[in-house]
């Protein structure tokens, strides 16, 4: 089997993202769509790709040296590299399953290239221009452009028949844009998580121009039917229902712990623990509090 690996959306051909198909009969149930933005060095989606055949993951990571740590962490196992070039329109590869789709762009409200402020730290990098006094985590030690796109771009190319099941952002200040360039899009979802800090938190209005406001996103996705949030630190969870609130933090919890960085010697995934494990019992892993 393959997973397909696309260099822009441009380079697609037809309508169509190359995803897997299902739901087209009571027998095979309705592909679950997962899709997490900014994966940094891996996504910890990965384990539950392996306890759920029904979920598929279309991830994005637009930093180049993040993205190819997030190649080799989520696509390694079983994996047979072979030579290619930015530029290419599809990077096929061998996998032990095609229900990934690891995409090296940005996301943001507009198509096209755009500047990406790396810092020192690699997971602190962000489209957004930081301000002279922010925190170190903003401060800008190289610039560089990028691929980047709208998240609609590439949802609007989603089989008809998926179901769009949980959206993760991390986009380092940016993740309002990543929301309006969804489009009608993010309204799909059942379930959102965003790192938003709070509208007070001088960390955030301070550090970068047009940082994610919170007071902001969670109006923005009252308005797209997220009735219900939660916010705990940087991050924000939001749902449409009080049962989908408490699984969208269970969901999140379980993407840390699953996340290469709890294994700082070796940035490498351990899924065997949970490889042949139903997911509702890898959900309760954590218990949401």
């Amino acid at each position: 089997m393959h997973v397909n690996l696309a260099w822009n959306v441009g380079n697609w051909k037809g309508n169509l993202l190359k995803l897997p198909s299902g739901g087209q009969s009571p027998s095979t149930p309705r592909p679950k769509l997962i899709v997490d933005v900014g994966t940094e060095i891996g996504s910890g989606f990965m384990s539950l790709m392996h306890a759920d055949p029904n979920l598929v993951l279309l991830a994005f990571e637009g930093h180049p040296i993040n993205f190819g740590i997030s190649y080799h962490n989520m696509l390694r196992q079983g994996i047979k590299l072979k030579p290619v070039w930015p530029g290419t329109e599809i990077i096929p590869f061998e996998f032990d399953h095609d229900r990934v789709l690891l995409i090296p762009s940005v996301l943001s409200d507009k198509d096209g290239y755009v500047d990406y402020n790396e810092n020192y730290a690699p997971a602190c990098g962000s489209i957004l221009k930081s301000k002279p006094d922010g925190w170190w985590c903003t401060h800008t030690v190289n610039t560089i452009s990028v691929p980047g796109a709208r998240l609609d771009s590439y949802l609007a190319k989603v089989p008809v028949n998926y179901e769009f099941y949980y959206l993760k952002i991390d986009a380092e200040g940016a993740d309002h844009l990543v929301v309006l360039g969804g489009g009608e899009y993010t309204s799909r979802f059942s379930m959102l998580s965003a790192e938003c800090r709070a509208s007070d938190d001088k960390a955030g209005s301070e550090s970068r121009e047009n940082n994610c406001d919170r007071d902001g996103l969670i109006s923005l996705l009252r308005e797209r039917g997220f009735k219900y949030s939660v916010c705990t630190g940087e991050d924000c969870h939001f749902a449409k229902t009080s049962g989908g609130l408490a699984q969208v933090v269970k969901l999140f919890k379980v993407r840390a712990f699953a996340h290469p960085l709890y294994n700082p010697g070796d940035h490498s995934f351990d899924l065997n623990f949970i490889r042949h494990v139903n997911v509702s019992t890898v959900l309760n892993i954590h218990k949401c509090t």
